[in-house]
């Protein structure tokens, strides 16, 4: 077997894959400067359009947009009743706000 690459084996992968990310187009560049040249960067017809769209792709009743993962975990306790005592499993300390979220949620 060989060597690991950590242990001063040869590296598997010489060089970068050159791909960026995220990946964008014109459309979707346009759109986002529309959005932000608006103001209205919620509680607006593109935010719920954005809404409706993702739910349809995830064949889901709704969706719901946020600002981030820890605020998606608050509407997810609240929305589920997770209340004080209730046991949430999560994943270790590493980030506070996947603990916050609980907490701030309710749990």
């Amino acid at each position: 077997m060989a060597e690991l690459a950590l242990l001063g084996g040869e590296r598997e992968v010489k060089e970068k894959d050159g791909i960026l990310w995220p990946m964008y187009d014109a459309a979707e560049r346009d759109a986002l400067i529309e959005v932000l040249e608006s103001r209205a960067w919620y509680n607006s017809s593109k935010c719920q359009e954005f809404e409706e769209t993702f739910a349809a792709f995830q064949d889901a009743k709704y969706g719901v947009a946020c600002t981030g993962g820890t605020v998606a975990l608050v509407m997810i306790c609240r929305g589920g009743g997770i209340g004080v005592g209730d046991e949430v499993f999560t994943r270790g300390y590493r980030f506070i706000g996947w603990c916050w979220g609980v907490v701030n949620g309710g749990g």
